[in-house]
């Protein structure tokens, strides 16, 4: 689709201005986290929402809408929204919902956009709903930086607010891409695997950019004080943790095992750090599996060590999964996705990593 697009179609004005609206998405979460200079960050949100409006308005006037700024728009936006979250998570706690809701529609969205693209070979702009629920969580967003003072109950409020926006945004949207996937059925089929390459990518960019700019104050202290107080909620929490490591090498898996520790007593905390632990074995294996041998090509290419388990013959899969754990040469989430990659059994894999794994369990 985007092969016939010509370079002053992608280098457009309103596609730089798209463009630079992400390049500003780094600076931003640095004033705000880093400097804590929210005025400053203000002014870089300002400035972010004003070359939206603008790269609109100047494509519709001098006819430069394109397909591929159909898809830079919305991209700069829900980078920038998923920016703003991230750095207001560290004053509300009920920003973790927002985020997590956030995440599970543009996953959702995006999958389903990705469908509807291949049923209807075009890409669809943004719909009114989208735009409505773009302005408001924008602009809850900028009063609750500039605004550092306001009363909790009044921050709970708009987010919740933020919130229910989402979901009916989310319903909405779904309304209407199953409605275009529904009308180009056979000329979808399988689509599934490239799904799935887009909502790993998703999901990893995200815990990816909360690890940076988190990451010195990731330790067990930090994380208990969000643990809730009910046990079977702790354990979902602290398993729901170790799902997010798998999309990340920046956190230690130790520091959840001794969360795990200083929350419930022994035989609780292995069960509950076991369960983790295949959770985080499982989806980055599943991962690897997903994208194949080009996954594995280019993780070789990131990872020179991985030709230690190249070397490997196919047969002793079991004894390299255990070895390769116990050893620790590569990062755990990157041994993962490599045994996914190279379809190795997903028993053999499973209970190889897990006896590997159990002494520092």
């Amino acid at each position: 689709m985007f092969a016939k697009l010509k370079k002053s179609e992608i280098f457009s004005i309103p596609n730089l201005l798209s463009m630079f609206r992400i390049v500003l998405i780094p600076f931003i979460i640095w004033l705000y986290v880093t400097k804590e200079s929210y005025y400053w960050a203000f002014a870089l949100v300002v400035l972010s929402g004003l070359t939206d409006f603008l790269d609109g308005k100047i494509a519709r006037h001098f006819n430069m809408i394109t397909e591929f700024g159909k898809i830079l728009d919305p991209l700069a936006d829900k980078l920038t929204q998923a920016a703003l979250i991230i750095c207001l998570i560290s004053r509300y706690v009920w920003m973790w919902a927002l985020i997590g809701l956030f995440v599970v529609k543009e996953i959702v969205s995006t999958a389903l956009g990705y469908l509807s693209v291949k049923a209807s070979k075009k890409v669809s702009g943004a719909m009114w709903y989208g735009k409505v629920n773009t302005a408001l969580l924008y602009a809850v967003m900028i009063l609750l930086i500039v605004f550092p003072a306001i009363p909790l109950s009044a921050a709970n409020a708009l987010i919740g607010l933020c919130a229910v926006s989402l979901l009916i945004t989310f319903v909405f949207y779904i309304r209407f891409f199953v409605s275009l996937v529904a009308s180009g059925e056979s000329s979808i089929k399988g689509s599934w695997r490239n799904i799935v390459k887009i909502i790993c990518g998703c999901l990893w960019f995200l815990a990816i950019l909360f690890c940076l700019v988190y990451r010195d104050r990731i330790t067990v202290d930090f994380i208990l004080g969000w643990i809730p107080r009910n046990s079977w909620v702790a354990a979902l929490v602290i398993i729901g943790l170790f799902a997010g490591k798998s999309f990340s090498i920046f956190i230690y898996t130790g520091i959840l095992y001794a969360v795990s520790g200083a929350v419930f007593s022994l035989p609780i905390a292995l069960t509950v750090n076991f369960i983790g632990t295949t959770v985080m074995l499982m989806l980055p294996y599943f991962m690897g599996k997903a994208a194949g041998s080009d996954g594995m090509e280019a993780l070789a290419a990131k990872y020179p060590k991985i030709k230690l388990l190249q070397g490997f013959p196919s047969e002793g899969r079991f004894f390299l999964c255990f070895i390769a754990r116990i050893v620790g040469i590569l990062p755990v989430d990157v041994v993962s996705f490599y045994f996914g990659s190279v379809r190795t059994g997903v028993w053999t894999y499973l209970l190889g990593s897990l006896l590997g794994i159990l002494p520092s369990l």
